[in-house]
């Protein structure tokens, strides 16, 4: 879905910022701190007006372990795509979905931001979707139960917003790319992403093993002070007589997995658990804080403390990184290739990994040239115009005639 996309360029072309790098990075770490306030404001409904006071802290605690856990703090700072971007409309739809069902009755004409959310979400990412269908579900669900006409009819209208507007782009981009182009791609996707492939059957139980190690590595902190304070309580989460917002927090994140299930390969897969995770640890936090403050207080700014060490220990600034590449090694190459080929060449390269990074920092398309071509051109004596060949911190161009 195409929001992701549209939001970052609507907001540089009307502060009249050129795209790079900083600019995205700055527009992400706003959503950042967006998608927290949004927690904090989703929480904070469903303890309003709560008989247990210690309760009150947990919308703040949420918001402040979702600023500084591991995970948000990478894919809100480094990294910026639909699966981070999604993140904001998803916390907008909780918190608005939150204050239309904690009324009595239900009512359409007083769920605007609620629908608008809902939107938001599904022009984002698939995600949208299946929050969508969670909402609407529950939705049905309380209507046909406490038979509230406006949460029947609020049921039906939250999908058909959210499959309208997916349907939409989906046109758009049938217009440009054309049918067949536009079904190509998301086959590709789906035997890349998708859970059941025909012809390959379910994917490699490798992607479920290493499910575990993704979550230590992007919440392990929250996992640890889940697992100490629910030991020391011996009570569960709560969310004050709305557990259907435990429903809310989980189903689409599972959905999305057990959908995607290809897509657990990468870790941010289970960025879309945080929501779950922070909220888990701060109700248990502010339970644990009831009986004994300073030891809470303790274990809050541990966990804090140690999310973000994790944070710096994985991903230590400097040249090296964990694959031995410098963070930096793309816009060299492309700087590189923008500085010394003509607009007119059409340009090979050998030895780089051809990510959007290089593109956009060599200013053009580039043409992959497999080694054993490259050897093939080099006994001819010739190449195919101009040629790029790199090979750790070195470049080597070719043009013919020199």
């Amino acid at each position: 879905m195409p929001l992701a996309y549209w939001a970052p360029y609507a907001v540089f072309k009307t502060l009249g910022v050129p795209p790079g790098p900083l600019p995205l990075q700055l527009f992400n770490l706003l959503l950042h701190g967006l998608t927290a306030f949004f927690l904090y404001r989703f929480l904070a409904t469903l303890v309003a007006g709560c008989s247990t006071p210690g309760l009150a802290d947990a919308p703040l605690f949420a918001a402040v372990f979702y600023l500084l856990m591991p995970a948000p703090l990478w894919y809100h700072g480094n990294v910026y795509m639909s699966d981070m971007a999604v993140q904001l409309p998803w916390a907008w739809s909780l918190a608005a979905g939150a204050k239309v069902f904690k009324r009595k009755h239900v009512e359409l004409r007083r769920s605007g931001w609620f629908l608008l959310a809902i939107a938001a979400t599904a022009l984002t990412e698939w995600l949208g979707l299946f929050t969508a269908l969670t909402f609407g579900g529950y939705a049905l669900s309380r209507g046909l139960k406490h038979k509230d006409r406006g949460s029947l009819l609020l049921g039906a209208v939250i999908p058909f917003v959210a499959i309208a507007l997916m349907g939409a782009v989906l046109a758009l981009y049938i217009n440009i790319a054309g049918a067949h182009a536009a079904w190509a791609y998301y086959m590709n996707r789906w035997a890349e992403r998708g859970s059941f492939v025909p012809g390959e059957g379910v994917p490699s139980s490798s992607f479920i093993i290493g499910l575990p190690k993704h979550f230590l590595m992007a919440y392990g902190p929250l996992l640890l002070l889940i697992a100490i304070g629910v030991l020391r309580s011996r009570r569960g989460p709560t969310t004050v007589g709305m557990r259907s917002a435990w429903l809310w927090m989980t189903l689409p994140a599972l959905v999305h997995i057990v959908v995607f299930l290809r897509y657990t390969g990468h870790e941010f897969a289970v960025l879309k658990f945080g929501f779950l995770l922070c909220a888990w640890a701060a109700f248990v936090l502010a339970r644990w804080r009831e009986r004994e403050p300073a030891m809470a207080n303790i274990a809050f700014v541990s966990t804090c403390c140690l999310g973000i060490a994790m944070y710096t220990v994985e991903n230590r600034p400097g040249d090296g990184t964990a694959t031995g590449d410098r963070y930096d090694v793309a816009m060299q190459r492309g700087l590189f290739i923008a500085r010394n080929a003509r607009m007119d060449e059409r340009v090979f390269e050998t030895g780089a990994v051809l990510e959007p990074q290089l593109i956009w920092y060599a200013r053009r398309n580039l043409t992959p040239l497999p080694l054993e071509l490259d050897s093939a051109f080099q006994e001819a004596g010739s190449c195919p115009e101009v040629h790029f060949v790199f090979s750790g911190d070195s470049c080597a161009m070719v043009r013919p005639g020199l």
